[in-house]
């Protein structure tokens, strides 16, 4: 920008005047009150303009290598037994979050790895996929360790911990089509490819499991934390067929909203491609509590979680 360098703000250059004699000829006669007049004035403040400095080029994000992988898919292609001692030796497996450091920091904690070996190795994430487990952490990080069971790739629990089962370039069990794109939904937006073929939707998704009961009876219900609403939401629209639903506690909400951010940013997926698992199976899941794109209907009521 003209005026401006790195060091602040200059003045334009100096007009040099190299042959006195033209001030002679072209001086006019001063008056020294009205220049004593204008020297008495106050002088208007001068706004100086910050230093402008240059920001960075953001460096591309480069998937890790699959060698960061490679005890993983040693000891996945190992004899899988479902007995406490293989699972004791699966959990001594470990392998980078694919969560940046940047989003790890604003987390609760620090993303903890619990490994599964129910993937398929090839992803190409375009949507994320939003569940609820139905039980708790426990039984379902258990659930996914079975051999030959389902997966997701993050399970975020009631208290907002992040814990990662699956790499991401890796296509975990969370939606699937089972062969068949009839066992579907019709409307399913990640059952195809661009020319129109039919693909496994968890072969181009990223899936995330929120700890929660999902729809309940109130009678039987006992909240699993403190709230003054006792932990349930009313749905007034009886979405599902169903009115209460346990509610999603907010830090366990903020915690998804980061993790969403992250790998949006990461696979360049646009806001809209984030969505329940029930717009690809006859699953109602994350139910109406969850409301992502819109103002909740029901009691307590609250803004739509993604703008």
């Amino acid at each position: 920008m003209v005026g401006v360098t790195q060091g602040g703000v200059h003045a334009e250059p100096q007009l040099q005047i190299q042959n006195n004699s033209e001030i002679t000829q072209h001086t006019e006669i001063v008056d020294i009150t009205k220049m004593a007049s204008a020297v008495s004035e106050p002088m208007p403040d001068i706004e100086i303009s910050p230093t402008i400095v240059p920001t960075e080029t953001p460096t591309p994000w480069i998937p890790n290598s699959l060698s960061e992988y490679q005890n993983l898919v040693d000891f996945c292609k190992r004899s899988q037994v479902d007995s406490d001692q293989w699972r004791h030796a699966l959990n001594q497996v470990t392998f980078p979050s694919d969560i940046s450091d940047e989003a790890q920091k604003r987390l609760p904690a620090r993303v903890d790895i619990r490994p599964s070996c129910n993937f398929d190795f090839q992803n190409q994430p375009r949507a994320i996929i939003l569940h609820y487990t139905e039980g708790s952490l426990e039984a379902t990080i258990a659930t996914f360790q079975q051999p030959h069971n389902s997966s997701a790739h993050y399970v975020i629990d009631r208290d907002g911990k992040v814990y990662q089962v699956i790499p991401e370039q890796f296509s975990a069990y969370h939606v699937n089509c089972y062969g068949n794109r009839n066992l579907c939904i019709p409307s399913c937006p990640v059952c195809t490819n661009p020319d129109g073929s039919f693909v496994e939707p968890r072969s181009q998704t990223i899936g995330i499991e929120l700890v929660n009961l999902g729809h309940v009876d109130p009678r039987y219900y006992i909240s699993p934390t403190s709230s003054a609403n006792g932990g349930l939401f009313e749905d007034y629209n009886n979405s599902f067929g169903y009115r209460f639903w346990e509610e999603y506690p907010q830090v366990q909400i903020h915690s998804l909203q980061i993790m969403v951010e992250d790998i949006c940013s990461r696979w360049n997926i646009p806001l809209d491609m984030v969505m329940g698992h029930s717009r690809i199976n006859n699953n109602v899941d994350p139910g109406p509590a969850l409301n992502l794109f819109w103002p909740r209907y029901g009691n307590p009521m609250r803004p739509s979680i993604f703008q």
